[in-house]
């Protein structure tokens, strides 16, 4: 039902000590067309508190600039220890995750949208002139590869490859230690409108998954990348039809979207025969915890969703943010707004717990581990947050 609802979406938190004025809760956006779930016999999470760590100034910024619009969801590596992050000005940047110290800088001649990947003892990221960059863990370049546009999409490794999707629609498998050629997949680029922007590839046993701007969904094996089964998902669209967010496979089945064509839940065992489609325009992200699938749109909606059925289990529509990628941290849900903040969802009711305020937005997903939340805002600044649960 459409309430018509501008409801606050928590306390903002953190102004004083970063030179931000206190913003009113009535100042944060709101949503409508809330569809919450009952919370009668569901959990609902205790309202955490988001404790700044640190902040830290990656990229300058000035106010007549219309940059940075910073894309790179920040990646921590395996030790907790640091975090890599790629910025608008061309720089990969490592960062220690105990206080925000800049520990090593490295210039890639591109800006950089993708995030980083740690892989052994190496760092593997593209950038806008479609170059993959093989780092050490300090930052140094080992190797360097060249493909046919911009790689703005993370690099997916499994057992020694690495592979990437570039803006022609070609996916790059290579030798992740050395950067060598293994094989390559392509689908012709479609004449009519497509998103900006590439699939982003996920990996499961002997199989490659990816999407296409022609609505196009494949599977492939790892060896040589030659098709196993590929399905439509265009659900009869034209235009807008690419198959970008990432999919998800979990428990015998694989969950992808079209932009405009809707999001599919197929059988594996079934070469991805679908087993039921909703009519989402816009995804652009996908979770799954347990039998709970988690969405974000780019129509400004969070969703959650029963993983077997489709069915919906609750809803709600940001009025004036686009949320980024959803990150699950326990029993949350943390996402940043495209114009105003980053924000904190109850995981198994959508009720909206939190809100932070800082004045630009975040188009790059933030991310989360060991209890910390990481956040790359559009003004430059990189944020450490502790998410306290009371």
């Amino acid at each position: 039902m459409r309430r018509g609802l501008r409801a606050c979406l928590g306390p903002a938190l953190l102004c004083g000590a970063l030179g931000l004025s206190a913003t009113a809760c009535k100042s944060l956006p709101g949503t409508e067309g809330a569809r919450l779930a009952s919370t009668m016999g569901t959990q609902v999470a205790p309202t955490p508190r988001l404790a700044l760590a640190w902040r830290s100034h990656v990229v300058s910024w000035q106010y007549w600039d219309w940059q940075p619009l910073e894309f790179s969801q920040p990646s921590v590596s395996p030790d907790g220890q640091e975090l890599a992050v790629g910025t608008s000005t061309g720089q990969v940047v490592g960062i220690a995750t105990r206080d925000g110290r800049v520990r090593w800088s490295v210039d890639t001649g591109a800006r950089v949208d993708a995030k980083p990947v740690y892989w052994e003892d190496m760092i593997l990221v593209g950038n806008d002139a479609g170059v993959l960059h093989g780092l050490s863990a300090h930052g140094d370049i080992r190797w360097t590869y060249q493909t046919r546009a911009e790689i703005d999409g993370t690099v997916a490794v499994s057992d020694g490859r690495a592979f990437v999707m570039d803006g022609a629609d070609i996916l790059h498998a290579l030798d992740a230690r050395t950067g060598k050629r293994l094989w390559s997949y392509t689908r012709a680029l479609p004449d009519y409108f497509t998103v900006g922007g590439s699939s982003e590839i996920s990996v499961h046993g002997d199989t490659v998954f990816a999407g296409f701007a022609d609505g196009t969904f494949v599977a492939l094996f790892i060896e040589d990348g030659s098709l196993q089964w590929g399905r439509d998902l265009t659900g009869g669209a034209r235009d807008f039809v690419d198959v970008d967010a990432k999919a998800i496979v979990y428990d015998g089945m694989v969950y992808a979207a079209s932009f405009a064509g809707g999001l599919y839940a197929m059988d594996l065992a079934s070469d991805g025969e679908p087993v039921w489609r909703r009519e989402f325009s816009g995804v652009t992200s996908l979770q799954r915890v347990g039998d709970t699938l988690y969405t974000s749109t780019a129509s400004r909606y969070v969703i959650a969703l029963d993983a077997k059925t489709g069915a919906t289990r609750w809803r709600f529509r940001h009025v004036e943010n686009t949320p980024t990628e959803l990150v699950v941290a326990g029993d949350y849900l943390v996402y940043g707004g495209s114009n105003v903040g980053l924000f904190v969802v109850d995981r198994a009711s959508g009720r909206p717990l939190l809100g932070f305020d800082n004045r630009g937005g975040f188009s790059a997903p933030p991310s989360h581990a060991a209890g910390r939340t990481y956040a790359f805002s559009n003004r430059g600044y990189l944020y450490g947050f502790d998410l306290v649960v009371p």
